[in-house]
């Protein structure tokens, strides 16, 4: 690999630096760039216990909250599940409207929304 030109500067270390110190704690190596149009990003973090994982994913404030827990979900190894077998939490209430935008849920950067069944499942 070459060095860089003079004058350039190395973006990854610029926006590592930038995102909240908590997206990297207990969370895959890399941050899930969710497609979608809007100006303003926000980094927010997926937890799925039954998993034992944590994703960063970068969305726009303007996306679907949805587009984010089917994301989440293609994430987890889990794209062929029914979205309406799931919960999306954010600070411990459901998300019920999964309509609404990502800011309008609540979330800010930093945000860890938690993922899970909605009904208990059998141990085995």
């Amino acid at each position: 690999m070459s060095a860089p030109a003079e004058g350039a500067r190395d973006v990854t270390q610029g926006v590592r630096d930038s995102l909240p110190f908590v997206t990297s704690l207990r969370s895959r190596h890399g941050i899930v760039r969710v497609p979608g149009a809007g100006a303003s990003r926000v980094t927010v973090r997926v937890e799925m216990p039954e998993r034992w994982e944590t994703i960063a994913f970068d969305v726009p404030t303007e996306a679907p909250v949805l587009a984010l827990k089917l994301e989440a979900l293609a994430q987890f190894g889990l794209q062929n599940a029914l979205p309406g077998d799931f919960v999306l939490k954010l600070r411990g209430f459901d998300v019920l409207a999964e309509q609404a935008s990502i800011a309008e849920s609540g979330a800010r950067g930093g945000s860890t929304y938690l993922i899970t069944y909605r009904r208990r499942r059998p141990v085995r």
